[in-house]
């Protein structure tokens, strides 16, 4: 049976905590695994014993901060994962929110039970409710209201399939605790007894009941169970009017137990139905008074209330004593609805029945909240901060935006529909559409303009960029189309918003992922006829080859950018084999600019799902095999098993340090045991800086360190072209502040006022440009084609390296340094310790020179063009992968798998 985690801000006494208990034992006893979290103020209840585990102590209060909010959603996300929970069950207040996000974000089913009106009013008002309608409401799988007032008053909020389940009890407990005696008419002297929690919206009604049965002739003492905030003003209350006959008893774990000792029960909610079904006289006190003595027409009013008396009518002096001296039990009223062994069974049914699904927007707004300079930006109520409004306001409205999305399509196909059923032409049909786009279009401006002018300017999220959002309907119908449009939307946002966005565009990537895998079989068997058919151009190459090298990419292949796997495929081309270029594929239905086929001189790209659905069929291979993987993604891990059983060489290169560019946002596809695992089966490995190597050391000894390098074909006859003398200096690359030290760049600039500096690249962070109109000798270029970029440095004397210092730097061998040697340039780094090996390269400690001047004329080198020319033919392009193609032919783990 189900695991299930019972979440609630409270769980001292109350009609919450006895709802969890009843619930809690009757599942026991059908095998489920009860556990329950609550609020850091409930270490004095003692909990019930059918709960297997119970954590207390967590911070679930709407009066904590942003930062105590994520940490609890930490916890209940590790508490979800340690006991395997299947189900959350959140109940009111503090709770809700931090359980919708740990189920949802855990893939688990959610529960909500609605106990009162309170349950909903704690999120009133904007932007609340659209915090409840378009992500609480949206998230919770199965939504539990106790009376039919609550599913009216809830259901704008929540789904319409949720279900009534009213107050449940265990009826063989109460009914031997009350009275039974029928004939408790003549019954002159009563006690009675209230159960109440003492808050302040409860406060009016007790007070009411004490003032009735001061002044009857029939109640000579009351007692009242229960706690709370104004305890000491009920006190003050029956003090300052001598009630001596009203006493206080406080908390009682089970008020029930006590009910033999009274003649009647006083209450709301549970307390009352408690006192009913044990057989006592029960008086309804409702928030606003006394409502009387429930006969059988007040129950029938009271159950659609949840028996908490709103909309009843409080009752008169006169008629309460009248009916104090006219009691009944109440025999004739079904109250058996209430038996828990009736109402519990329809819970188990509809957790079968549903499925766990969350809104989009859900995690948008989760990973926006994660961004670190917000979370600890204020000490404030998370529930009323600006970070936590503003993350509201903008997913909420693009919530509602893909409502009106999914309004517009429903009305285009319903009258798509009515126009073909009634046999209108053609004509008539798309003027018909026509006018009703329009319509729509006015809507479109309407709302345009709701969303400039509304006071969503003044939080902390601005939405203007949601217009681009309205510029195609049809995108957001086709999973495939929608997910090229949302990649082409997330790049075209400044780097600062994708940033706070990378957490949740992983997410989606791997989720895309992992659905376009599990449609792949890697291991399927095709037959000899139908190879003859569907085998491509480049399938028939790979096995006609002698020497053959699979090696995936992030990029398409272009033969004048320089990255390392294109000039691996062009080298590997050069030594004499066959090369299967693999270009990444975000979905299968992406379409590569060049496609699939011949590129360059045996060299093909083959996209990544056609590679994938083929793999299987280059059968058993006795040449010269190698899978050079060069990104640690899962899919590659798996395709280095059927190839390793096909005699392949399997060689992983590290490029990068893909866990800390992954913690930067990057390698979206990123996991750590993945790579793991690569390392673990490959028969060589190479890196390609010193720190890679040292961080892999407890895995295996004998990773060789092989960098970057260059290719003088690409570079042309442009070697040593730059101008010593020249008082400029630049850089070429990316331009992300994740990595990129602008703080260096302007430090140089400001001590060294007669040089020039010249930036060329992308990716710069929004707030640069303005920084860069502060300093006069800064150029920004922005892109240059590789082949252009020698009309620029042949007027530099220093090439820049600015990196920050951190694990993604130290494990970078920036390719741009090879570059920058073969022009000519000394070259300046900041970050990348290991490059102070390399000839004419400075590297600049900036911590050590925080509090002194860098001067440029001080750190230029005198260029010894013999030692830079040995550098360079060892580092060259076609040396670096001869020297990978001789290692990976001598060391063979695939010798294990020799065949016969």
């Amino acid at each position: 049976m189900y695991r299930i985690l019972m979440v609630s801000e409270s769980y001292r006494h109350g009609g919450v905590e006895t709802y969890i208990d009843t619930m809690s034992s009757w599942l026991h006893e059908k095998d489920c695994k009860l556990y329950l979290a609550t609020g850091e103020s409930n270490e004095s209840k003692v909990v019930h014993a059918s709960i297997d585990k119970y954590y207390c102590g967590l911070k679930l209060s709407h009066n904590n901060s942003l930062a105590e909010l994520l940490k609890t959603i930490d916890e209940l996300r590790n508490i979800i994962r340690e006991q395997n929970i299947d189900v959350v069950h959140a109940h009111p207040f503090g709770s809700i929110i931090p359980s919708v996000f740990a189920a949802k974000l855990e893939n688990k089913k959610l529960v909500l039970t609605v106990h009162g009106p309170s349950t909903i009013t704690s999120f009133s008002g904007a932007p609340y409710n659209d915090l409840l309608r378009y992500i609480i409401g949206c998230s919770v799988d199965l939504t539990l209201y106790v009376s039919e007032e609550m599913k009216f008053i809830s259901e704008p909020f929540f789904r319409r399939d949720g279900m009534i389940l009213p107050n449940f009890f265990d009826f063989n407990e109460l009914n031997n605790r009350g009275r039974n005696d029928k004939n408790i008419v003549h019954v002159s002297k009563q006690k009675w007894v209230v159960v109440s929690r003492i808050d302040a919206q409860k406060l009016p009604g007790i007070i009411h009941f004490i003032e009735l049965a001061s002044r009857s002739n029939q109640i000579y003492e009351v007692d009242i169970i229960g706690n709370g905030p104004v305890l000491e003003e009920l006190i003050d209350y029956i003090k300052s009017h001598g009630f001596l006959w009203v006493n206080i008893i406080g908390e009682v774990a089970k008020p029930s137990a006590l009910f033999e000792k009274y003649f009647g029960v006083a209450g709301m909610g549970r307390a009352l139905l408690e006192g009913i079904i044990a057989g006592m006289p029960s008086v309804l006190v409702g928030y606003d008074g006394v409502k009387g003595i429930v006969n059988n027409a007040l129950f029938e009013k009271a159950k659609t209330c949840n028996f908490s008396g709103r909309s009843l009518r409080t009752v008169e002096e006169e008629d309460f004593e009248r009916d104090l001296t006219n009691i009944k039990i109440l025999d004739e009223i079904e109250v058996c609805n209430y038996d828990v062994n009736k109402v519990l069974p329809s819970y188990l049914t509809r957790l079968d029945q549903v499925d766990t699904t969350a809104p989009e927007v859900l995690y948008s707004l989760y990973y926006y909240l994660q961004s670190s300079n917000l979370t600890n930006a204020s000490d404030e109520s998370y529930i009323s901060s600006p970070v936590f409004l503003g993350g509201i306001y903008t997913y909420a409205t693009r919530r509602n935006i893909d409502h009106l999305y999914q309004r517009i399509y429903d009305l285009e196909e319903t009258m798509s529909q009515r126009l073909h059923d009634a046999n209108i032409t053609n004509k008539f049909h798309n003027e018909g559409v026509a006018e009703k786009l329009s319509r729509i279009e006015a809507s479109l401006k309407t709302f345009y303009s709701y969303l400039e002018h509304k006071n969503v300017k003044n939080k902390s999220i601005k939405i203007n960029r949601m217009k681009s959002l309205f510029l195609n309907i049809k995108w957001l119908f086709d999973k495939n189309k929608r997910y090229v449009a949302l990649k082409n939307m997330y790049w075209s946002l400044p780097e600062w918003l994708r940033l706070k966005l990378d957490r949740y565009r992983h997410r989606y990537v791997q989720k895309k992922l992992l659905s376009n895998a599990s449609n792949i079989n890697l291991y399927k068997n095709v037959t000899t006829e139908e190879c003859s058919v569907c085998e491509p151009d480049w399938l028939l190459a790979a096995k006609n080859s002698s020497k053959l090298l699979i090696v995936p990419c992030g990029f398409e292949f272009d033969e004048l950018v320089n990255q390392r796997p294109i000039n691996a495929a062009k080298e590997f081309s050069a030594l004499g084999f066959t090369v299967l270029f693999v270009a990444w594929q975000w979905s299968p239905n992406e379409k590569l600019s060049k496609g699939c086929g011949l590129v360059y001189d045996k060299v093909y790209q083959v996209p990544l799902y056609e590679f994938m659905n083929s793999v299987s069929n280059i059968n058993y291979y006795f040449g010269e095999a190698i899978f050079l993987i060069t990104m640690p993604a899962k899919i590659f891990l798996d395709v280095s098993y059927v190839l390793r059983r096909n005699n392949f060489s399997i060689v992983y290169d590290i490029m990068d340090e893909w866990e800390e560019f992954n913690l930067a946002g990057q390698a979206p596809w990123y996991k750590k045991d993945i790579e793991e695992g690569i390392l673990l089966s490959a028969d060589s490995v190479f890196c390609v800086a010193p720190s890679l190597k040292e961080k892999f050391s407890f895995i295996r000894e004998d990773i060789d360190v092989l960098g970057n390098g260059y290719s003088e074909i690409v570079l042309g006859d442009n070697k040593f072209i730059a101008d010593r003398n020249a008082k400029k200096i630049g850089y070429v690359g990316h331009l992300t502040d994740a990595w990129f030290d602008w703080d260096f760049i302007f430090r140089l600039a400001l001590d060294n006022k007669e040089y020039e500096i010249h930036i060329i690249g992308y990716g710069e962070p929004d707030y640069i440009h303005d920084v860069l109109k502060k300093h006069s000798n800064i150029f920004f270029h922005g892109k240059v084609y590789p082949k252009d970029l020698h009309k620029h440095i042949r007027h530099w004397s220093i090439g820049l390296i600015p990196f920050k210092k951190g694990k993604l730097s130290q494990a970078v061998d920036p390719i741009k340094i090879y570059e920058y040697l073969f022009f000519g340039l000394d070259v300046i780094v900041t970050g990348i310790e290991h490059l102070s090996s390399y000839p004419n390269t400075v590297v600049v400690d900036v911590d050590k020179e925080r509090l002194e001047q860098v001067n440029i004329d001080e750190l230029k080198l005198r260029v010894n063009k013999k030692d830079i020319n040995e550098f360079l033919l060892k580092t060259s392009w076609h040396a670096r992968f001869e020297y990978m193609e001789k290692i990976s032919k001598n060391k063979r783990i695939g010798c294990l798998y020799d065949h016969e």
